[in-house]
C-alpha cells in the first residue's frame, strides 16, 4: 500500500493540499457509470459510499476536501483510479470503450493436434498448464467495474474440459458476478463415462451438461470445421453434446470455420436425426478461417499484396482492432493483446503483474497502440521486416499480416526499450527466426536449408 501520508504530508496534514488527477480508468467508470460495480471491490473500512465516489469520479481534479480518508485516497492510488500526473492531451484517451467482451484463454494445452490451429507452435509439450484461477478471478471483477464485459467473458484455450482445469470454477464464479460466461471445447468428453473435469467426476457426458447449466453457463461453443478428417469419430462426440444441450435447454453455438459444405450439412443432418427436430438452443456463428498457421507452404508474402503492411490494412477491422478494439484477449500467462489472431501476444500489459486498471491505463501510450491508431505500418514494415521477410511462408489474410506486425513490434519496442536503442541486424535475424516459428509462419525453404545444413554438420 502507497504511504500516502508521507509521500503528501509532513507536519500539519491538514493545512497542506494536494492535487490529483482521474486516471483513464476512472473516466472510463465515469463515463459507463459502472459505479456499484466499482463499490463492490472497495474494501467496506474505508467507507466509500456511491455519492461520494460519483463525486470522485466526476471530477477531474481530486484535492484534499475531506472527502475521503488518506487511507481510501491510497487505495484509490494503487488501484490505478487517481494518479499523481496531470495526463497529457494524448495520454488522456481510453480506447476500450467499445469493448464489451474479454476472451481469456486459460492454457494452450489440448489434447488434439488440429492441422489448422493457430495455436500449435505455441503449444506446451506435457501435462496441461493453466492461468492461475485468483489472477482470473480478480481480472474478472476489475473487468466488470471497467465495463469490459457487458456481453460477458469467454472462456477458452487449448481444451479447458480437461482434468485439473478451473473452467468449472471460472464459470460458476463468473455467473455468481453476473458476467455471462460463454465456453469452448471440442466435445472429446462426448459419449464417454466417467468424465474428470477440474477436480470433479462425471459418471456420463450428460450429468456433465446438466451440471454446466447449473452452474449458469451462457453458451457452450463448439467447432465446425475440418478437424474431422483428422479426427473423423469427434464429429459424433460433437453431434452427442449438441443434442444433450438440447435436452437440458442448454444454449450452445456452432462456431464454423470454413469446413467442407458437406460436413456441416451431415452435422445439421445428424443433429436433427438425434434430437428429432429442429434444434431451439442453437446459434451458428460463421468464422473465417485465417491463415496464421494454416496456409499453403509457399515462400514469400503474398501475390495479391507485395506491401504487407497494405495486407495487414485489409483485414476485417482494418487495424482499428488495435486501438478502437471490441474485445480484449488474455493469454495462459496473463498478457493482455487486442487481437484474437496473434496468440502469445501480450503488448498491452500482464494482469499476472499489474491489475487491469493499471494495465489498461497505459495503453494510449503504448507502442503497439500508436503504430496502428497513427497508421504507421509502412515505415515499420519497410525498416523491420522486409529486410528478412524470406524468412516467413506465404501470407495471404490481412489478419494474418496484422498479427505478425503487432508480435513485431511487440518484440521490438521491448528490444529497445531495453538496451536503449534498435536491435541490430543480428538481433533482427533472431527475434524473426523464433516468431516465425511461434506463429507458425516458417519459411519452408528456410526450414529445409536449415535441415540441410544440421544434417551436414553431422557427417
Amino acid at each position: 500500500m502507497v504511504d500516502f501520508k508521507s509521500t503528501y504530508m509532513t507536519n500539519s496534514p491538514e493545512s497542506l493540499p494536494f492535487i490529483l488527477f482521474r486516471s483513464a480508468a476512472l473516466r472510463q467508470i465515469n463515463q459507463l457509470k459502472r459505479f456499484s460495480d466499482l463499490q463492490s471491490i472497495i474494501p467496506a473500512e474505508l467507507s466509500i459510499g456511491e455519492k461520494q465516489l460519483q463525486e470522485i469520479a466526476r471530477n477531474s481534479i481530486f484535492t484534499n476536501s475531506n472527502q475521503i480518508s488518506f487511507d481510501a485516497v491510497a487505495w484509490f492510488i494503487e488501484k490505478g483510479l487517481l494518479q499523481r500526473d496531470e495526463p497529457k492531451t494524448s495520454d488522456a484517451k481510453f480506447p476500450f470503450i467499445f469493448v464489451t467482451v474479454v476472451n481469456i484463454e486459460i492454457t494452450y494445452s489440448c489434447n488434439f493436434a488440429c492441422s489448422h490451429c493457430l495455436q500449435a507452435p505455441i503449444r506446451p509439450a506435457g501435462p496441461s498448464e493453466w492461468l492461475d484461477i485468483a489472477i482470473v478471478k480478480k481480472a474478472l471483477l476489475e473487468a466488470k467495474c471497467l465495463g469490459l464485459t457487458r456481453t460477458g467473458c469467454n472462456l477458452t484455450g487449448g481444451e479447458t474440459f480437461m482434468p485439473h482445469s478451473p473452467i468449472l470454477e471460472l464459470i460458476a464464479y463468473a455467473n455468481n458476478i453476473g458476467t455471462p460466461a460463454r465456453s469452448n471445447t471440442n466435445a472429446w468428453w462426448g459419449n464417454h463415462q466417467n468424465i474428470k473435469i477440474g477436480d470433479m467426476v462425471f459418471p456420463t457426458d450428460s450429468s456433465l451438461v446438466e451440471y454446466l447449466k447449473e452452474i449458469g453457463l451462457g453458451r457452450l461453443a463448439l467447432s465446425l470445421d475440418d478437424r474431422y478428417l483428422q479426427y473423423p469419430e469427434l464429429l459424433d462426440r460433437v453431434i452427442r453434446v449438441a443434442s444433450l444441450c438440447e435436452k437440458q435447454n442448454q444454449p450452445y453455438e456452432f462456431v464454423i470455420t470454413e469446413p467442407n459444405p458437406l460436413i456441416r450439412q451431415q452435422a445439421i443432418k445428424l443433429l436433427h436425426e438425434s434430437i428429432g427436430g429442429y434444434p431451439q438452443f442453437m446459434v451458428s456463428t460463421p468464422m473465417e478461417m485465417v491463415d496464421v498457421g494454416a496456409a499453403k507452404n509457399l515462400t514469400g508474402f503474398s501475390d495479391q499484396y507485395h506491401e504487407i503492411d497494405k495486407l495487414a490494412l485489409s483485414s476485417p477491422c482494418a487495424g482499428k482492432g488495435f486501438h478502437r478494439p471490441y474485445y480484449l484477449h488474455i493469454a495462459p500467462d496473463g498478457g493482455v493483446r487486442s487481437c484474437l489472431y496473434a496468440p502469445a501476444g501480450g503488448w498491452l500489459g500482464n494482469i499476472s503483474e499489474d491489475n487491469f486498471f493499471n494495465v489498461l491505463n497505459a495503453a494510449a501510450i503504448n507502442p503497439v497502440y500508436k503504430l496502428f491508431e497513427h497508421n504507421e505500418l509502412a515505415n515499420f514494415v519497410e525498416t523491420f521486416l522486409n529486410p528478412w521477410k524470406d524468412q516467413y511462408r506465404s501470407i495471404g489474410h490481412g489478419c494474418a499480416a496484422s498479427a505478425l506486425i503487432a508480435r513485431l513490434a511487440e518484440r521490438v519496442y521491448a528490444a529497445t526499450e531495453k538496451q536503449g536503442g534498435q536491435p541490430s541486424a543480428m538481433q533482427m535475424s533472431e527475434i524473426h527466426k523464433h516468431l516465425s516459428i511461434e506463429m507458425g509462419l516458417e519459411s519452408p525453404s528456410k526450414r529445409q536449408s536449415e535441415q540441410l545444413m544440421v544434417a551436414q554438420d553431422g557427417l
